[in-house]
């Protein structure tokens, strides 16, 4: 693996990279590598296992501050810690990753690093975007653990919860929503919600007015 951009060294890389996902950034390529290829059909074969719990939520728009992600997702930690740096002394009300468009199309799918703050952002950093997350309808799975399960977590939502649930996803982007650090607990303590937009089945989006 090529040395992330920002870290003085591959072991300095290795050890961010642990502290933020629980795993090495080999074992968390493997995990996701086996995802990529195996998770449809094992899910379509495991119908004995219940969908993962969920509720709904109506959520409102809320304005955050995000750093788009470039690269592989094993160097998404380093998207996170070059908008910490960003932040400065700034408060900090929420921490996001927020998924756009459609995973399965590279030049369609867009991932963000994002940061609510009622503090002010200077104008001038072109790399940072006022972002308006929407607001509307989610399924919400709160995940225990490692963020390096939220791929596979966020997958058995669609291809387990999802299905039957009376609803459909909506095209609005899927959110992450970090309630704690892993500067702050260990990984089995992690929590983070994860945040499926969604509408009532066979209910089409409002058209806009011409």
């Amino acid at each position: 693996m090529a040395l992330a951009v920002g870290y003085q060294s591959p072991q300095a890389f290795t050890r961010a990279f642990g502290q933020f996902t629980g795993q090495s950034p080999r074992e968390f390529q493997q995990q996701m590598h086996a995802v990529v290829l195996d998770a449809m059909p094992v899910a379509r074969d495991r119908n004995d296992e219940a969908p993962p719990a969920v509720r709904i939520v109506e959520r409102p728009a809320q304005p955050v501050h995000a750093l788009r992600h470039h690269g592989p997702a094993s160097t998404i930690p380093h998207t996170h810690r070059r908008l910490r740096a960003r932040l400065g002394s700034r408060q900090v009300s929420g921490w996001f990753g927020i998924s756009c468009g459609n995973p399965d199309v590279r030049p369609d799918f867009r991932y963000y690093v994002a940061a609510a703050s009622p503090d002010p952002w200077p104008a001038d950093d072109a790399e940072i975007e006022a972002f308006d997350m929407p607001g509307g309808l989610y399924a919400v799975h709160t995940l225990a653990g490692p963020y390096a399960r939220i791929n596979a977590a966020v997958y058995a939502l669609y291809a387990r919860w999802l299905t039957g649930s009376g609803y459909e996803p909506d095209d609005r982007p899927t959110l992450e929503h970090y309630l704690n650090s892993p500067r702050q607990v260990a990984q089995a303590a992690l929590r983070t919600d994860l945040l499926i937009p969604i509408r009532p089945a066979g209910r089409s989006r409002p058209s806009s007015p011409p």
